[in-house]
């Protein structure tokens, strides 16, 4: 859903600025922007400044990274050498707990989300594209 979204996000920056390039290169720094400080795999959500935390509810990529790490750590056991075993979180629902509160509860809220993401994308594309006209490529 992510490539979509930024597919999407490219095409309509592209009806925009009309040139290929410029809609893909500002698409890559946004969803890397995104990416880095609103998934909370770099600094948990909690930790961020007040701005930042701010800035991560409208970043697609918090609601992707929760389902990403709910999915694939929920009943997951880690095996944690003896003398690390007080740095190590034994169980991958520990990890979710400390990391990701809430991930599990709000699954099937976040692939809503992603949803409605994607269907606004998908319009706003369509109305850049109706308004200034489907650029000729060459």
């Amino acid at each position: 859903m992510l490539s979509q979204i930024g597919e999407m996000v490219t095409v309509s920056i592209m009806g925009v600025f009309r040139n290929i390039q410029l809609a893909s290169n500002a698409t890559t720094l946004i969803f890397s922007a995104s990416g880095v400080v609103a998934s909370g795999l770099l600094r948990t959500i909690e930790n961020m400044p007040t701005v930042l935390q701010w800035a991560s509810y409208i970043a697609v990529h918090k609601y992707s990274t929760a389902i990403l790490v709910g999915n694939e750590f929920h009943g997951l056991k880690f095996t944690c050498p003896e003398q690390a075993a007080e740095q190590c979180l034994m169980k991958g629902d520990n990890f979710i707990n400390t990391y990701y509160p809430h991930a599990l509860e709000h699954m099937t809220r976040n692939f809503i989300i992603l949803g409605g993401y994607s269907t606004a994308v998908f319009i706003l594309a369509f109305i850049v594209m109706k308004i200034r006209g489907i650029p000729t490529l060459h």
